[in-house]
């Protein structure tokens, strides 16, 4: 634990030490007309959710990554994962099937910004429609953004061993698309194969001036690792997770996974 507070301590006086900010901020609208925001400095991230119960922090510089919980009160360390288990009972992560992704066409001017039309499936099945749009990519803020989520998503599945194995094909080809946002563009709108629109960026800021702040961690919450987290909820007296089985302690991360996954599409 002393070491966690020491990497927050060193990370909070080299934020502060330095001025404000001039970045890029992505504002993003989902399917039931919630809001989120990303703050990029060109090496520090913050994702808010439109709501006052937390928010992600990202050091791209030291590949950290922090899930800040209002309502616990505390800071998620989800950069290392979980450890599920001894090496010789950990299986495989079971690759994700690749997804086709077919070129419409082009499509919509969003954001200010031409978008091509992408349809994305695995075999006979429609996933999603995809508007991408590769202009942003000049954006270095956007661009390093968008490199660092592929490499930390993939990292997660690296380590994830086989819990993923029932996961729905289409949710796992949003995390497999990633590698594909740097060739071909980021999601400006994404449309589920119901034709709801369950992503959109409703605007792209470059030169904003956020104060420093805004990418620390507030110094009264405790900083955990996700092992940690577990851990503390299984010991909790009177707690469900006391009694956990290894399938509630997947799922558990399963879920920590898929919050990650679907911060990429707010790029």
């Amino acid at each position: 634990m002393n070491t966690l507070w020491n990497t927050a301590l060193a990370f909070t006086v080299v934020v502060m030490s330095m001025p404000a900010m001039a970045g890029t901020m992505i504002e993003n609208r989902d399917d039931v007309g919630g809001s989120s925001t990303v703050k990029i400095d060109g090496s520090h991230v913050r994702i808010d959710s439109g709501d006052e119960s937390g928010y992600m922090l990202i050091d791209m510089k030291n590949n950290k990554v922090y899930s800040v919980s209002n309502d616990d009160h505390m800071v998620i360390d989800a950069s290392t994962p979980v450890d599920m288990g001894p090496p010789d009972a950990l299986q495989p992560a079971p690759p994700p099937t690749a997804p086709t992704i077919t070129k419409i066409g082009k499509g919509p001017t969003i954001a200010g910004y031409s978008t091509v039309h992408y349809n994305v499936s695995i075999g006979d099945q429609h996933c999603f429609d995809e508007y991408l749009a590769a202009k942003p990519l000049e954006n270095k803020d956007v661009k390093n953004f968008t490199e660092m989520m592929s490499k930390w998503s993939s990292e997660q599945r690296k380590h994830a061993g086989g819990m993923f194995e029932d996961e729905d094909e289409c949710d796992a080809a949003e995390s497999v698309l990633t590698d594909q946002y740097i060739k071909l563009g980021i999601p400006m709108r994404t449309i589920d194969s119901a034709g709801t629109v369950i992503h959109e960026v409703s605007r792209i800021q470059s030169g904003v001036s956020f104060p420093a702040s805004v990418f620390v961690p507030p110094k009264e919450y405790p900083i955990v690792t996700q092992q940690e987290l577990i851990k503390r909820l299984q010991d909790s007296p009177g707690d469900d997770m006391q009694q956990s089985d290894p399938d509630q302690l997947e799922e558990m991360q399963q879920n920590i996974q898929e919050m990650f996954d679907r911060m990429q599409q707010q790029e």
